[in-house]
């Protein structure tokens, strides 16, 4: 039988099997199956569960196999639903397989502790899955989930919440890269997002939304590293439950899975971008209420040459709230807002060593997190940037870009430039509202300290030594007066 060495992704489900002949499937070979795939569970999860424990059967189906899985104990956590997750497996070419007709159970409770208090509960009305994996990791492998009425409900933490999608929908494919690695891409979309939160002291939250759309991409990632990742989260997870963290920080075997966890996890990736899009939003909390045309969220990370990278992407557009009354400072709400910092120039190996260190140290009241950290700028200085930022209010438009160099507290540079259009039109709105007089001396400042390019008023700007110039004018001392 062959086995795979390399591990498989398939999020829910990972199979290592065996394939069969093309004939129908006989009761050895199913049992073989089943041995294969109870013994990469238990090796998934191990030392957390046994072969012998997971709750898995195999049976002939014809030309298929029938998977019946129940739910996998681990310490601390109880998990009950109605009936198994079943599914037929099938093989259309040797290493690879398709799985159909996946069904996991319509409700799943999840309890943790000895005193079984919810963690969640999940609810799903309709379901349709289909998985394309080789478990060679030659070829592509693809996955597909579509769910309708899903409820999700969760109690602890900052209080109950129930949510509701009308729709949900998912696809992953991973497809080969080089030195055995894989790259990663997925999107799901939920329609009719409707979440209820409500707090310790009786108050509520409401979120809506008409659509959410999220899509991730990740370049390099190690099939080793994602199974070690599983692993070593259910093993510190499991642990934490049964042996609450000490007040002084960790216990020494939570600190020893801290260390794996954070080895996995640093090269479990080469590069990882996520992007959310929130659509037709609104929200409703305490007699305050607001909706949002658009909404949109992003993160990347890496580390090309040997330097991290972190950066961030927010986009918001069309806010309203009929709390505003119309007119007024209403019309002074910005109608879109751009923003995308990002992080860059400190050494990838230097930033794991930190926190590293921060995993011996927490729970230390010696410990000098800070001077650590300003000490990882020595040698490594680090880059602060807006690649952008673009805000329409008031008739105006103003986009810019910034850098700062950070070398140490006492060593930062930087330089960035501001271009408005309607910076008058901007002005004469401002005037009009009274609850935003305040505004107006500032505006006639930046009309006098920027420098006229046609229908745009540029700001170019330069940090040095103390130092603050615009347009090569000195307001350094206009600037500390301000504060």
């Amino acid at each position: 039988m062959r086995r795979l060495g390399k591990g498989i992704l398939a999020v829910a489900l990972a199979l290592v099997l065996v394939a069969p002949a093309r004939a129908e499937v006989t009761a050895e070979q199913a049992a073989g199956v089943e041995r294969d795939l109870r013994g990469w569970i238990a090796g998934l999860l191990a030392p957390l569960v046994e072969a012998g424990q997971i709750p898995v059967k195999i049976s002939a189906a014809g030309e298929r196999y029938r998977m019946d899985l129940g739910s996998v104990p681990l310490p601390g956590f109880n998990m009950t639903s109605e009936g198994q997750t079943t599914g037929f497996l099938r093989s259309p070419a040797e290493g690879r397989w398709v799985v159909e007709d996946l069904m996991f159970p319509a409700r799943m409770n999840v309890t943790m502790g000895d005193d079984k208090a919810l963690v969640f509960a999940v609810r799903l009305g309709e379901q349709k899955a289909r998985l394309e994996i080789d478990t060679t990791l030659a070829s592509p492998s693809k996955f597909e989930w579509q769910y309708g009425n899903v409820e999700y409900s969760s109690k602890g933490g900052p209080g109950s919440g129930v949510t509701r999608m009308t729709k949900v929908t998912m696809t992953g494919l991973l497809t080969p890269g080089a030195d055995g690695r894989m790259k990663a891409t997925g999107e799901s979309r939920v329609s009719g997002y409707d979440h209820k939160l409500t707090t310790p002291d009786g108050s509520t939250v409401a979120l809506k939304a008409r659509e959410i759309v999220a899509t991730s991409h990740g370049e390099g990632l190690s099939p080793q590293r994602f199974d070690a990742t599983v692993r070593t989260a259910a093993q510190l997870a499991s642990n934490v439950q049964t042996n609450p963290m000490p007040d002084n920080g960790p216990t020494p075997a939570q600190r020893t899975m801290l260390h794996a966890l954070l080895d996995h996890v640093t090269d479990l990736f080469s590069s990882l971008e996520t992007e959310q899009t929130w659509s037709g939003v609104s929200m409703a909390a305490e007699g305050m209420t607001g909706s949002v045309a658009k909404v949109k969220l992003g993160n990347s990370i890496g580390a090309p040459d040997g330097k991290a990278e972190f950066g961030m992407k927010l986009e918001v557009e069309g806010f309203a709230s009929p709390m505003l009354p119309k007119g007024g400072i209403s019309e002074l709400l910005p109608k879109r807002l751009a923003l995308a910092p990002r992080v860059s120039g400190l050494k990838k190996a230097d930033m794991v060593a930190l926190l590293s260190r921060a995993i011996d140290t927490v729970g230390d009241d010696d410990a000098d997190v800070a001077g650590d950290a300003m000490h990882l700028l020595a040698g490594n200085p680090a880059v602060i940037s807006l690649d952008t930022f673009d805000i329409d209010i008031g008739g105006a438009k103003l986009r810019g870009t910034a850098a700062v160099n950070v070398a140490s507290p006492d060593n930062v540079t930087g330089t960035g430039e501001l271009r408005m259009t309607g910076l008058d039109a901007l002005m004469r709105s401002v005037a009009k509202v009274p609850e935003a007089a305040m505004a107006a001396p500032v505006l006639l400042m930046l009309k006098g300290l920027g420098e006229q390019k046609g229908a745009e008023t540029v700001w170019r700007i330069t940090y040095a030594e103390n130092t603050l110039l615009v347009n090569g004018q000195d307001v350094s001392a206009l600037m500390a007066g301000a504060k």
